[in-house]
């Protein structure tokens, strides 16, 4: 019994959480990949339509403990991450990141710069095994992949 209300409370609550989080945009799927110390979610709603090697995808991070970020004078609760992931080179590069306060403001912005044009500079790091851009990026692929 007491297992049943423990499930029951955590679905209440990953209930409530998605839905703060998908009423963040009209148009936007978020859809859990990571739950344990950090709640990671992936916005779906364009997935499909990346046939090539590129795939841009928004992410949504709600840390368990404020981040501390040199620059920022405010504890971080809430980060949407912009991805740039190539699937046949397995390498990716952050587009952009917003961080938020514990009430949802935007604290501070990020927008990164690449260079589209050489291939070897599109691209700022390998996807590593089981690393949270690997997750991701895996996600990604089922959903691309899939018959639905």
């Amino acid at each position: 019994m007491k297992k049943m209300v423990k499930y029951f409370s955590a679905a209440i609550f990953l209930f409530f959480l998605l839905g703060n989080v998908s009423a963040q945009n009209v148009g936007e799927d978020w859809v859990p990949v990571v739950q344990g110390e950090n709640l990671v979610f992936i916005d779906m709603s364009n997935i499909k339509s990346f046939t090539g090697d590129d795939i841009f995808v928004w992410t949504y991070e709600k840390h368990s403990s404020p981040l501390k970020i040199d620059g920022i004078n405010k504890d971080i609760y809430q980060s949407n991450t912009y991805y740039l992931f190539n699937k046949k080179l397995m390498k990716y590069s952050i587009l952009e990141i917003i961080y938020y306060d514990k009430k949802g403001n935007v604290i501070k912005d990020f927008t990164y710069r690449i260079n589209n044009e050489v291939e070897d500079l599109k691209y700022s790091y390998p996807v590593l095994e089981s690393s949270l851009p690997h997750i991701i990026l895996l996600r990604c692929l089922r959903e691309i992949n899939s018959d639905g």
